[in-house]
C-alpha cells in the first residue's frame, strides 16, 4: 500500500512538471502584428513603429522594436510600403526564430510625425528681432511687407530658434533675416524672413519764405515727422543744427532743411562796427572800425580804422572783434 501511493504521487509530480514544460514553451512563442496604418517619430522607420507585440513583455520586443525597416518620409509626409517589401525586411530578421510568428497587411501607410511653424510666429520672430536690436525706439519702427514661407513643417521634438542678420543694414530699408529652426538641439533648415523697415525720424522744414543771407531764428523752423525707408545724413533734424545759421539760398515756405543749405553766420558783418585789436609782444591796443565784409570765424576780412581813416586786413577773433598784427 506504501509503495503504491509512492508511486501515484510520482507519476502526479511528473505530469505536473510536463504540464509546466508546455506552459513555459507555449509561453515563449512570440506574435509581431504589423499594422496597416502608423506613424513614425524620427528619420528612420521602426519595427516598433509599425507593430505590435504579443506578449508585450518578451525579452526580445526590446531589440526588435529598434530594427530598421526604411527610411521615413519627409515631417508630415506619408508613404506606403507594400506587403512584399515587409516580408523581405522580416523575412531576414525572424529567420532564425523559429517561435516568432508575423502577420504582414497587405500595404502599409506611414506618416511622419511633425510640427509646424506658421506664417504668423515667423512674423513674431522678426518683429522680435527688430525690437531688440535695432538702434531706433521701438514705437518710431514700422514693419512693412514682411516676405516668408506660409509655414514650415519640422519633425516632433523639442524646439528652438537662432536668428542671424543677412548683410548690412542702416536698420532702415530692406532687411533680410535667417531664421535656424533647430529640433533636440540640432539644426534641421534655415528660413529667410525679408521685410522693409520705415523710421519715423525727425525733420526741419520752413514756417515761412526765407531769403539768401537769413541767420536762422527759432521760430523760423519747424519741426515735423515723417516714416523713411533710406537713411540720408543731408537732413537737419534740430533746431539746435540750424539756428544761429545763415541761409545759402532762399528758400521756400515748407521746405526740408538740409546741411548744404545752411552755414555759420558771420561774427562780423559788413558795415557793422567793430572793435580792432592791434598787438605785438610788448603793446595791445584797442580801437573802433567799421567793417567793410562779412567775416567768420578765423577769416580775413577788411576793415576800418574810423579814428585814422585807413583800411586794413584783420582776422575775426569773435562776434564784433578783429585783430590785427603789427
Amino acid at each position: 500500500m506504501h509503495r503504491l501511493r509512492k508511486i501515484v504521487t510520482t507519476a502526479i509530480t511528473v505530469t505536473a512538471i510536463l504540464l509546466m514544460s508546455q506552459a513555459v514553451a507555449e509561453s515563449s512563442a512570440l506574435e509581431i502584428f504589423v499594422q496597416n496604418r502608423a506613424q513614425a517619430n524620427s528619420s528612420f522607420i521602426r519595427l516598433g513603429d509599425i507593430a505590435k507585440f504579443i506578449p508585450a513583455t518578451d525579452p526580445r520586443v526590446g531589440n526588435l522594436a529598434r530594427v530598421r525597416i526604411a527610411p521615413s518620409p519627409p515631417p508630415g509626409a506619408s508613404i506606403t510600403i507594400n506587403h512584399d517589401f515587409l516580408i523581405y525586411r522580416l523575412g531576414g530578421i525572424l529567420a532564425n526564430d523559429g517561435d516568432v510568428k508575423v502577420k504582414v497587411p497587405d500595404s502599409l501607410r506611414v506618416t511622419r510625425a511633425a510640427q509646424t511653424v506658421k506664417k504668423d510666429q515667423l512674423i513674431k520672430i522678426l518683429h522680435d528681432y527688430v525690437k531688440k536690436h535695432s538702434p531706433w525706439p521701438a514705437g518710431s519702427i514700422r514693419i512693412q511687407r514682411p516676405v516668408c514661407a506660409s509655414k514650415v513643417v519640422l519633425p516632433k521634438g523639442k524646439l528652438r530658434w537662432s536668428v542671424r542678420q543677412q548683410g548690412k543694414t542702416h536698420w532702415v530699408g530692406p532687411l533680410m533675416l535667417i531664421v535656424t529652426f533647430w529640433v533636440n538641439e540640432r539644426p534641421v533648415t534655415k528660413v529667410p524672413v525679408r521685410a522693409t523697415l520705415l523710421v519715423k525720424q525727425r525733420f526741419l522744414k520752413t514756417r515761412t519764405k526765407l531769403v539768401r543771407g537769413h541767420v536762422l531764428r527759432t521760430d523760423d523752423v519747424i519741426v515735423v515727422e515723417k516714416l523713411i525707408g533710406s537713411f540720408n545724413e543731408m537732413y537737419l533734424h534740430s533746431p539746435k543744427e540750424a539756428v544761429g545759421r545763415q541761409l545759402l539760398r532762399s528758400v521756400p515756405q515748407g521746405q526740408l532743411l538740409t546741411k548744404s543749405m545752411i552755414r555759420e553766420a558771420p561774427w562780423v558783418r559788413k558795415g557793422q562796427q567793430v572793435r580792432i585789436l592791434a598787438e605785438n609782444d610788448h603793446i595791445k591796443v584797442i580801437t573802433t572800425g567799421k567793417a567793410l565784409e562779412d567775416g567768420r570765424e578765423g577769416e580775413q576780412v577788411r576793415v576800418v580804422n574810423i579814428n585814422s581813416g585807413r583800411q586794413v586786413f584783420a582776422t575775426v577773433k569773435g562776434p564784433g572783434m578783429v585783430v590785427v598784427q603789427f
